[in-house]
């Protein structure tokens, strides 16, 4: 395709910004004729946003196309931060390189192939009233037009408009939920390009008009759609979106908490039988939160130091914690917050870190899943299973899983069996007799997934590394243990995630925060799964991009959030590379006071060799 061929340098595409052009394009497989079509500034590099034609006959190395004419081409090769492209072709809604089908199916968006009614014949037409548009991908009008295609011998001749090559971007900054009588800020910002003047701008909320950039609104209570426009000439730009008015935990705010000691991610975290929360592992000593006086202490020593580890309450309060450490012999101890002190216990037969692990209905505790460095550097993944007496703290063999998991989701079901999911299938655990059997589903394979249980005894499963195809899973799954069958949440949320976190609200929702997206980019938004409209609600964004963090509800209904990494996803990560966080942040009623803050970053040590 031309947008390749420009990419490498191969070709240099007429360029078109404004105005009215003739062209001719001679066909690809024996000239290098392309055009580039975008409004504002002439696009100088293939790294923007535009649209390319070129003309493509079934010859040469196109001999086996389904037909032939002008191919009209979406880009979006915009970088981010470090580089890379923003988009990918893993997303329907966002696409690097996204072909424009002239009929109007959107086939391809739908799985399936090109054909010969993508193609731009005499006729056809593509532009701002067209099916597929020629809109930008943020919904503004390009006023590009393509029409009065025609044959001319062995090439294709064309006319395109972009009218006065004005270009308007605009942004919005509003937020996302808020309470009854509460006063929000909504802001505006607009910038012109390749055209004289200031755009106007003017807000759309709740039915009144307001032509100013930023003004405060008190909303009452549900849900109220807003639409920013920005015009300057020929050219607009718009945004819109709605605002969330609530009294639940649905409009709760993120407030900085006081930070650890130390920086972790990939640690475990538990609320203890007291109300306080326990912090182990991820690269620092453990620690304890006292939300009442909202502050960290750091408890008595551990012998081990846990680089990615697990933690179950016990029957009798205390919890156990397992996990391994490269170089370190200890991978079970006990922490006793009564005495504020640690006992190694019994020691798991199998070294395994980013592994889970479940209280059974007797209180013996199951172990699965994870993976072991060795002092070489070399990852290997565990399929025993491992039990945990209590009584005798003691460890015995619970059979090996078909499949490997690393951070599996481990779920108790009424019948006392335990489902784990991850990998390719999921999988039971008899406790009876010791067996673990293949189960139906889920569809799509995760790593690093969430698995949490719904109030209504069904559990939920979302987020997770794409698959091998590059299909990132955005649907959630539910398990119905009453019928054994799987089923997809009726919506998406607004992006995967990979190392995430979630908690089961008191409201019977599910908070889910962070993580990576498909592409690795840490993520700071959070969204909120009702089971009862089936149905996803994007909330206010908790300010810092982590993954690798732990949430935790606390007594008073609030959600705490610990520690955790900005580092990209890179596939299977060593989490000794990890760049953790020390910062926490509570998801509570505004009134609430904010305690004060400060931040802080520090790599996790030690390294295994490699």
């Amino acid at each position: 395709n031309c947008f390749s061929k420009f990419l490498l340098g191969w070709i240099e595409p007429v360029v078109i910004n404004q105005g009215t052009h003739q062209l001719t394009l001679a066909p690809s497989d024996v000239a290098p004729d392309s055009a580039l079509l975008m409004p504002g500034e002439p696009v100088s590099d293939p790294f923007a946003e535009y649209f390319m034609v070129q003309y493509r006959r079934p010859d040469g190395n196109d001999d086996g196309l389904p037909g032939d004419g002008l191919l009209i081409w979406h880009v979006d090769a915009r970088l981010d931060a470090d580089g890379e492209f923003l988009c990918d072709n893993t997303s329907t809604d966002h696409k690097l390189l996204r072909l424009m089908e002239a009929d109007g199916l959107e086939q391809i968006e739908r799985g399936r192939v090109a054909d010969a009614g993508d193609f731009y014949r005499p006729g056809d037409v593509f532009g701002p009233e067209s099916e597929p548009c020629s809109d930008r991908y943020d919904g503004a009008c390009t006023n590009i037009l393509v029409d009065a295609i025609a044959q001319v011998d062995d090439a294709m001749g064309l006319r395109v408009s972009l009218g006065s090559g004005c270009a308007v971007t605009c942004d919005a900054d509003v937020p996302g939920t808020g309470w009854p009588g509460e006063a929000l800020p909504l802001h505006g910002a607009a910038e012109p390009a390749n055209c004289q003047g200031t755009p106007s701008l003017a807000w759309s909320v709740d039915g009144q008009t307001h032509a100013q950039a930023s003004f405060e609104y008190a909303f009452r209570a549900g849900s109220h759609p807003w639409q920013l426009q920005a015009t300057l000439g020929d050219a607009a730009c718009a945004r819109h979106g709605s605002v969330l008015v609530c009294t639940d935990g649905r409009c709760n705010r993120w407030r900085a908490a006081v930070p650890m000691h130390g920086a972790r991610a990939g640690h475990a975290a538990a609320r203890l039988a007291d109300g306080r929360v326990l912090v182990v592992g991820g690269g620092a000593p453990p620690e304890v939160y006292d939300p009442a006086a909202g502050s960290w202490s750091r408890t008595g020593s551990a012998t081990g130091s846990y680089l990615v580890p697990a933690t179950v309450r016990l029957a009798d309060g205390r919890e156990l914690v397992t996990g391994s450490t490269p170089f370190e012999a200890v991978n079970a101890e006990i922490y006793d917050a009564d005495s504020d002190s640690w006992s190694v216990t019994g020691q798991m037969a199998h070294h395994r870190l980013a592994h889970s692990a479940v209280v059974l209905a007797d209180g013996r505790v199951l172990v699965a899943g994870g993976a072991f460095y060795d002092l070489q550097g070399n990852v290997f993944d565990v399929l025993e299973t491992e039990l945990f007496d209590p009584q005798t703290e003691t460890w015995s063999a619970a059979g090996a899983m078909a499949d490997d998991r690393v951070a599996p989701g481990l779920v108790r079901l009424p019948d006392g069996r335990v489902l784990a999911t991850g990998g390719s299938a999921a999988e039971v655990f008899d406790p009876a007799t010791l067996t673990w059997s293949a189960a139906a589903g889920p569809t799509f394979r995760r790593e690093y997934h969430v698995t949490i249980r719904l109030s209504d005894g069904r559990i939920l499963v979302v987020g997770g590394s794409p698959q091998a195809n590059g299909e990132a899973p955005r649907f959630g799954e539910i398990f119905d243990p009453s019928t054994g069958g799987w089923s997809f949440t009726a919506t998406a949320m607004s992006t995967n995630r990979v190392g995430a976190a979630a908690v089961l609200l008191g409201s019977g929702r599910v908070l889910v925060t962070g993580g990576n997206d498909s592409r690795g980019r840490p993520l700071a938004s959070a969204e909120i799964y009702d089971p009862v409209t089936d149905s996803w609600t994007t909330v206010n964004a908790t300010g810092e991009p982590r993954s690798a963090h732990r949430a935790i509800v606390l007594d008073d209904g609030s959600v705490l959030v610990t520690g955790g990494t900005a580092t990209p996803w890179r596939g299977d990560p060593d989490p000794t590379a990890w760049l953790a966080t020390m910062t926490v942040t509570r998801y509570a009623p505004p009134d609430l006071e904010p305690p004060r803050t400060r931040r802080a970053r520090a790599r996790i040590a030690p390294a295994p060799p490699h």
